[in-house]
């Protein structure tokens, strides 16, 4: 009898707790995870729907990272000369937030990425709609987040990322929020007709050159 009462609380609790993991939402502010090294010309790179005021600790003082903004929701937080052999961001109650291993010696940056193709899908009956990205060769090693940016004359806009796979030979760079799923909302979709640019941003924290630009095609509509 103990027995099938406890069974029975565990089927009425698990939708419960099934819906209370599911996270959505603007994403939060954090370091990227797959991260674990800075090279001395990149960075640590931050993510969230909005980007934090974080400092880096040296030792028993805090200092202002330089910050380039990458993409929407997307910045490298470059530190200055530190003391410590390992980088801290902290905080404004100075938590630390996120730490990396500092590398004196590092691989060359990466090559701009050879794209073959952007193509756009939209699905009006369902409401959602997606980007990929098709590269002519499998992404490199050290490949972390590729980057949209349009162009427009002689501006480069930043559109949209997303985390890669190495060896992979595309890439969903954008889609329809899920129910259940974290986004930044400032991220906008490629629409066919436009000029986009592809960069790379490696595993230590550096941004390549872009790609050559190429024009967005519409695919065909799922059924």
């Amino acid at each position: 009898m103990r027995r099938a009462l406890v069974l029975a609380l565990v089927a009425v609790a698990s939708p419960a707790h099934a819906e209370m993991m599911c996270e959505q939402g603007p994403l939060r502010q954090q370091g990227f995870f797959n991260q674990t090294k800075v090279a001395g010309s990149g960075g640590v790179i931050v993510a969230g729907n909005t980007l934090p005021d974080w400092r880096f600790r040296d030792l028993n003082r805090v200092v202002r990272p330089r910050v380039t903004t990458v993409a929407p929701g997307l910045a490298i937080y470059h530190p200055p000369p530190l003391a410590d052999a390992d980088v801290t961001l902290e905080d404004t109650n100075h938590g630390a937030r996120v730490r990396k291993q500092r590398v004196l010696k590092a691989d060359p940056p990466l090559g701009a990425p050879a794209v073959k193709s952007i193509a756009f899908t939209e699905n009006v009956k369902a409401r959602q709609s997606s980007a990929m990205v098709y590269f002519t060769d499998a992404i490199p090693k050290g490949a972390l987040i590729a980057v949209i940016s349009r162009i427009d004359g002689a501006k480069r806009i930043p559109l949209a990322w997303s985390q890669v796979q190495v060896g992979a030979t595309s890439v969903k760079i954008w889609h329809t929020p899920f129910a259940c799923e974290q986004s930044v909302s400032s991220m906008v979709p490629p629409k066919p007709g436009e000029a986009i640019e592809v960069l790379w941003v490696d595993d230590l924290g550096r941004v390549s050159g872009p790609s050559k630009a190429l024009t967005v095609a519409r695919a065909k509509t799922p059924k």
